[in-house]
């Protein structure tokens, strides 16, 4: 018991905790960004400028000018092929990741998902009578079989129908 609290624990805060907290840095970088980079900029700008001019990093960049220049559009935050569009193509495939990662461990019936099945099928054992009247009064209300009939001027007319197609219609 004390590892599945553990295991939904560490579950929680990395599927809602952490990307709350990434949501709220990117919004707070968002907001505050010019006044960041005026902080930060004349501390990163010749420390880049640095990197740039070492000779290995010229090396490669005289060695490779077509990928050295299609990095620096990708990177280019004017440009909305730039960053915004590099930025957009990691989280999609960061997310089909993801989903294919869940679809092989379904697949692959690994633990977690038998535990995630057997924690599923035991919560009805800790229902109280009192949520499963709930439940079922919920199900009856928006179930079409379990509603009760009123007749309206269409069923009057489709009756007659019905019973005229039988013969049974008494016309006065």
């Amino acid at each position: 018991m004390l590892a599945a609290i553990l295991f939904y624990a560490v579950l929680f805060l990395t599927l809602v905790v952490l990307p709350a907290l990434l949501i709220l840095c990117f919004l707070l970088f968002v907001d505050n960004e010019r006044r960041l980079w005026k902080r930060v900029g004349p501390t990163v700008t010749p420390a880049l400028k640095r990197f740039i001019e070492r000779p290995s990093v010229r090396k490669v960049r005289e060695r490779f000018p077509r990928i050295v220049s299609f990095v620096g559009r990708r990177l280019n935050p004017r440009d909305p092929w730039g960053l915004p569009a590099t930025i957009a193509t990691f989280v999609i495939v960061l997310g089909l990741w993801f989903f294919a990662g869940v679809i092989q461990d379904l697949v692959g019936k690994d633990p977690l998902v038998v535990l995630d099945i057997r924690l599923h099928n035991s919560v009805p054992l800790f229902r109280s009578d009192r949520a499963l009247t709930r439940q079922q009064a919920a199900r009856r209300d928006t179930d079409p079989r379990h509603r009760r009939h009123r007749p309206t001027l269409c069923d009057s007319q489709s009756n007659d129908w019905t019973r005229a197609s039988h013969g049974r219609l008494d016309r006065g």
